[in-house]
């Protein structure tokens, strides 16, 4: 069916090799019973961020990051900086301090996020 000059493009019973690649994956994804992730970099985030809580578990003095901070707590961004800022009145004087990285890079202690969740723990039993 189809002529080609090359021995690396010759056709399997007239289908072309990459035809034949694009029909088998798409047989295989229609077979698939489970959805595949929308955006693949969402799903490598969220498994890289529980890969890091997991991994700062070892060592309680590890500085980790806003998004980690942000799953441990269970709080939004502007609920973090609201909590952080003396201005604010939700201002929290036991939220754990931001620990400075670099010129636009902040980080958080992870003990002191521990000990802040231990205080909303006995806080809230009390």
């Amino acid at each position: 069916m189809f002529q080609t000059s090359s021995p690396q493009m010759a056709s399997i019973n007239g289908v072309m090799p990459t035809a034949v690649a694009l029909a088998s994956s798409a047989a295989v994804a229609l077979r698939s019973k489970s959805p595949a992730p929308a955006n693949t970099q969402q799903t490598v985030a969220a498994l890289s961020k529980t890969s890091e809580i997991a991994s700062t578990k070892k060592d309680p003095k590890a500085i980790i990051r806003l998004n980690t901070l942000l799953a441990l707590v269970g709080m939004s961004r502007s609920t973090v900086y609201n909590r952080i800022s003396p201005n604010s009145k939700y201002y929290d004087p036991m939220f754990p301090k931001p620990v400075r990285l670099g010129a636009k890079a902040v980080g958080w202690i992870l003990a002191d996020v521990y000990a802040y969740i231990e205080h909303l723990r006995h806080g809230a039993s009390a």
